[in-house]
């Protein structure tokens, strides 16, 4: 399956390129406004990004995602009901043996990125 960063939504396409690099394999984002306002069903009014990691480095996946944005300049808080601030969530589903992190609240705006550049296909 081949990843079109076209397809993300504009307010988090450069966000999810570095989170890319970094390593991670993106599954799902948005960036809290644009699906929002096109009226998506289930569209969330808050930047974030779904990242599938292996179960077994699901805690240190976390922690270096946190450390990754530290250097950046984004200080991650505790999760807490607000959703808007940067926080970061780990969890792991044994039905379909699944870890996930997610990352909320930080969007392009919020981290000094490069300019995000789509790949060309042939």
């Amino acid at each position: 399956m081949s990843f079109d960063l076209a397809a993300i939504n504009p307010g988090i396409r450069r966000l999810v390129a570095l989170l890319r690099s970094w390593g991670f394999q993106t599954v799902d984002s948005g960036d809290g406004v644009t699906n929002v306002e096109a009226g998506l069903e289930g569209a969330r009014p808050y930047p974030h990004v779904t990242m599938r990691v292996p179960p077994a480095a699901l805690a240190q996946a976390a922690d270096r995602l946190r450390d990754l944005l530290q250097i950046r300049g984004v200080h991650v808080r505790q999760l807490g009901p607000e959703l808007d601030a940067p926080s970061i969530q780990a969890t792991y589903d044994p039905a379909d043996q699944v870890g996930l992190v997610e990352l909320v609240g930080v969007d392009d705006s919020a981290i000094d990125l490069p300019p995000a550049v789509p790949r060309r296909t042939s």
